[in-house]
């Protein structure tokens, strides 16, 4: 207990005034810095120092569950992992019950994807167009290209 309040005396860490220190700023000109004032600081430093007594407390606390509560939750956990793979199991072996509406749609998915993959195959065989005004920049662009490959190669 002594150790204690060794500790929360030096934790707590009270202000001195300006004017027994030999700082070149005065004590108005340091208040008009910040706005503050002393107070607040001796607010904030206990603030800080009855939070770190607090988080102390509770992390010297442990918990009192002795065994059985361990073992119990243990059971626990096996028996959920037993449910969770006897339910998986059935699921595993119940045939399916989508019915007729669901193969057509998917058959109808199938007929759009074939169309839409007709209609690709077909736009890639087409020539391009891009336009004369492509190849006119295409040109100066060839031109750049060639010039900047060329300083680089030599």
């Amino acid at each position: 207990m002594a150790a204690k309040s060794s500790q929360q005396s030096n934790a707590m860490h009270k202000p001195t005034s300006t004017a027994s220190t030999t700082s070149s700023i005065s004590d108005t000109s340091v208040e008009s810095m910040h706005g503050y004032g002393d107070s607040w600081f001796e607010s904030m430093n206990d603030l800080v120092t009855q939070y770190h007594q607090q988080k102390e407390q509770k992390a010297a606390q442990p918990h009192n569950y002795g065994d059985s509560w361990f073992e119990n939750l243990n059971h626990q956990r096996e028996d959920l992992e037993h449910r969770k793979s006897e339910e998986l199991e059935r699921e595993s072996h119940r045939p399916h019950n989508y019915g007729d509406s669901w193969f057509e749609t998917l058959n109808h998915q199938r007929e759009d994807f074939e169309h839409q993959k007709d209609e690709q195959q077909r736009q890639s065989q087409q020539p391009h167009n891009h336009g004369s005004a492509w190849f006119g920049h295409f040109k100066s662009d060839w031109e750049e290209w060639k010039h900047v490959h060329e300083s680089k190669s030599s």
